[in-house]
């Protein structure tokens, strides 16, 4: 009684779930195609609706009311949609041992269309002999570095971890950034 009046005074509603009606698939890890700006299938910029093709999700959120986050732990990656367009992908390829919510997330290889696979065994040196010189790299601590490339209007960001092996993969249109 207490909440339902809390709830109407603060007027919080429960977003509905946005991919009920979704099929329950179980997918593999998408792969990557950079010069057509697809994961999978969904090219950057495509419907939520086109991502029905991976069936619904382990977990969603709203992280904004116009920014949702579409998590497929048993596959290993995630995709955030921004005003229900695709906006960012997340491949987690290892353990993060700083990110205690990432204990149920199967870790995945990435296969790009070039025929590049990265894995947890991929360093920063790997990176650069597919992808050259970075744009930028950052250390973030003494156990992080972020290495960004700027490849087909796309941001690549490859997290590394203290034995300076690949952890994660984020990719997001150049022009917007993930929130």
């Amino acid at each position: 009684m207490a909440f339902e009046l809390l709830r109407k005074f603060f007027q919080v509603e429960a977003a509905p779930d946005p991919t009920l009606d979704w099929p329950e698939l179980h997918p593999a890890t998408p792969g990557i195609n950079l010069a057509t700006r697809q994961v999978g299938p969904v090219a950057f910029g495509d419907s939520l609706a086109n991502a029905r093709c991976f069936g619904r999700p382990d977990s969603w959120r709203f992280l904004k009311d116009d920014y949702l986050e579409l998590v497929y732990t048993r596959a290993g990656f995630q995709l955030d949609f921004e005003k229900a367009r695709l906006a960012y992908a997340a491949f987690f390829v290892a353990p993060d041992e700083f990110d205690p919510s990432a204990k149920e997330l199967v870790h995945c290889a990435v296969r790009e269309e070039s025929g590049i696979r990265l894995s947890a065994t991929t360093t920063q040196a790997d990176l650069a002999a597919w992808l050259g010189a970075p744009d930028s790299v950052d250390a973030i601590d003494a156990n992080d570095v972020i290495v960004t490339y700027l490849r087909h209007g796309l941001e690549l960001e490859f997290e590394l971890n203290r034995a300076k092996r690949l952890k994660r993969w984020n990719l997001f249109p150049r022009h917007s950034s993930p929130s």
